[in-house]
């Protein structure tokens, strides 16, 4: 029987239930199932929800982050050579190296902000008085011989006599009082190495051996919203229906790291040059690097970008040094203080935080971003224990004063004067007294910003070069002497970069560092960061990186067939390795290492005066050279 609430429909209608989470009056979850129809009528579909069927039972079951926005990432842990990383001292079952190499971003912030106030009272008092005796005398001649004559004056004189003194008194009073309090923010962020043993019966490099692995992994840091992820059950059986996740009102946009895989193919952690060790036949490729055999860039050895950045760097820290001794200090010139200040108070992504203007904003704006200067470190290590270690750290600070005070002081005066005769004597008395008292108040307010950044790095591969055999024991030659295993690393050098805040770091990110492969999967870390590739603007971000700009490694007993001539030449010289021949040039050359023409010439003399059988290979020599040193051709 047809009802006005009947309808006609094109087919059959489709049902669907589905879970809902909907909040009490007191902002409590709970969940809801809920049923849908579908249909089509004349042409068009029809969608009927919100009927409800029965309750469900929320469970809390974690919290997620959502909406981030990078702040900065760091490129993993110092690089570190995997064919050093071999079982022969450590057990693979027992023991790893993790943790051998790390870097640590640190900034340290102090803000204190001050009060004080003075107070200083005081009453004078001051008698003068003054006593004077006034005498004339005149002395007559008089001139009587009949009796009676003529009075004639001889002398006149006038003598006065006078005392004078004076009684000061002053008393006063001061009150001082002073308050300050402070605030210190720390940040640091640390990346370890970590990773895991090779397969046994794969090893990559089979007359290395069985190497660990490190992971080649970075760590992004991003502000994200937090959202908590519940479980909808049935009530009466406790079944799965759905997962919801709701953004939490009560946390705010908070700090969260995000690790993720690198690019192979950009930087690898465990190989510092694309390269492997050796074995009979040469150089033992990584299998993303399989064009490394030539000489060029690849993974972590890219010396013409690093000393670029470099020299980049120090351009900077040039300008920063004249620009203080340049500023002039002639008061009818502009002053740049205040807008220096607000600079180096800046936040991370800007914000006008000059002193002076609205100094509520710039106090919380202080400490909300890193450091924008850039640094770059430099560190050498070498197998028999030593390690060097050129670092930079910046400090920053900001004094702000403001002080007002006044001052008032009056006094008040009275003088008596008297004079008289006494027996033909004239006396003159007068005193003179005054009373005053004055108040002066003082009070300041002040704050100061000190903030300090730094990069701290350890690096410890293991320096056993020796060779083992196949269960662990220690080779030795006839003579009883260490033999070395070819192809493992006795130096590099690297140089370790913080590039502060640019969007520049933003692309570089996403098309180049991180791996596009992974970034494009189901990893909910990389579905994160997609959320944050897909900002409306492109924030700017710090970096941390890498580079190796130095490698040596232990050459074969015998050079192979296919070795360089330079290899051959070295090895009939008993010189087992690059930086093995940097040190034994090193006292004849690094004097000279200021200019490639210089360092060109010493090199070539060095050669012809101690190794003359390697000049014919000098321009390879003086190659290596100019890389250790760092000097441009």
């Amino acid at each position: 029987m047809r009802t006005p609430f009947h309808e006609t429909v094109s087919g059959a209608p489709a049902v669907a239930e589905y879970a809902d989470m909907q909040y009490t009056a007191k902002g409590e979850a709970f969940g809801v199932l809920k049923r849908a129809y579908g249909y089509l009528r004349d042409g068009r579909w029809y969608l009927v929800t919100g009927y409800k069927v029965g309750d469900l039972v929320s469970e809390w079951v974690s919290q997620v982050q959502f909406d981030p926005q990078l702040v900065g990432y760091v490129e993993g842990a110092p690089p570190v050579p995997s064919e050093n990383l071999t079982p022969n001292t450590i057990d693979p079952d027992r023991a790893t190296y993790d943790s051998v190499a790390s870097v640590e971003l640190t900034q340290a912030e102090e803000v204190v902000h001050s009060l004080s106030s003075a107070k200083e009272r005081s009453v004078d008092a001051a008698f003068d008085f003054a006593l004077s005796n006034e005498v004339d005398v005149d002395m007559w001649m008089i001139a009587a011989p009949l009796g009676f004559g003529v009075a004639k004056s001889m002398a006149k004189a006038k003598v006065s006599v006078g005392v004078r003194g004076s009684l000061e008194f002053s008393n006063s009073w001061a009150d001082e009082t002073a308050v300050s309090q402070g605030e210190n923010t720390a940040r640091a962020m640390k990346v370890d190495l970590s990773g895991s043993w090779e397969d046994p019966l794969k090893p990559l490099n089979p007359s290395v051996g069985r190497r660990y692995v490190p992971v080649n992994t970075g760590f992004a840091v991003v502000q994200s919203q937090t959202a908590d992820v519940f479980a909808l059950r049935l009530a009466h059986s406790g079944t799965l229906v759905a997962y919801r996740i709701q953004p939490n009102p009560d946390i705010p946009k908070d700090w969260n790291v995000v690790p993720f895989p690198l690019n192979p193919r950009y930087t690898k952690q465990g190989t510092l040059d694309g390269t492997v060790g050796y074995d009979e036949h040469g150089k033992v490729l990584d299998p993303d690097y399989a064009g490394a055999r030539d000489h060029g860039e690849y993974s972590y050895y890219k010396p013409r970008e690093a000393y670029a950045i470099k020299r980049r760097i120090q351009r900077d820290q040039q300008r920063l040094r004249s620009y203080y001794e340049t500023v002039s200090t002639d008061t009818g010139t502009p002053d740049p203080t205040a807008e220096r200040a607000g600079r180096v108070l800046g936040g991370a992504i800007g914000g006008d935080t000059t002193p002076g203007k609205g100094r509520e904003t710039a106090g919380n704006a202080t400490g909300d971003g890193f450091s924008r200067r850039d640094l770059v470190n430099t560190y050498v290590w070498t197998a028999d224990g030593g390690f060097f270690a050129e670092t930079t750290e910046t400090t920053d600070v900001v004094s702000e004063t403001t002080s007002g005070s006044y001052s008032m002081s009056g006094s008040v005066g009275a003088s008596v004067g008297t004079s008289f005769d006494v027996m033909g004597v004239g006396v003159n008395a007068q005193l003179d007294a005054s009373v005053g008292g004055g108040m002066s108040v003082t009070r300041a307010r002040g704050r100061e910003a000190t903030r300090s950044f730094g990069l701290n790095v350890v690096c410890s591969p293991s320096g056993n070069v020796q060779q083992y055999d196949a269960n662990r024991k220690p080779v030795f030659d006839a003579d009883g002497k260490p033999v070395n295993a070819p192809g493992k690393v006795d130096a590099y050098r690297f140089l370790s970069f913080y590039l502060g805040e640019d969007t520049e770091h933003f692309d570089t990110f996403f098309h180049k560092v991180v791996d596009p492969s992974w970034l494009d999967g189901t990893d909910p870390n990389a579905a994160a960061l997609r959320q944050a590739r897909q900002s409306d603007r492109k924030p700017p971000c710090w970096r941390v990186m890498h580079r190796v700009t130095f490698v040596s490694r232990l050459l074969p007993p015998l050079a192979a067939a296919g070795a360089a001539p330079l290899e051959q030449a070295m090895r009939q010289l008993d010189v087992e390795s690059n930086y093995e021949l940097v040190r034994r040039l090193d006292p004849y050359v690094k004097g000279a290492a200021t200019s490639a023409a210089e360092l060109s010439a010493a090199v070539r003399a060095a050669l012809a005066a101690h190794l003359p059988e390697l000049v014919p290979h000098a321009d390879q020599v003086i190659g290596f050279l100019a890389q250790y040193y760092g000097v441009e051709g």
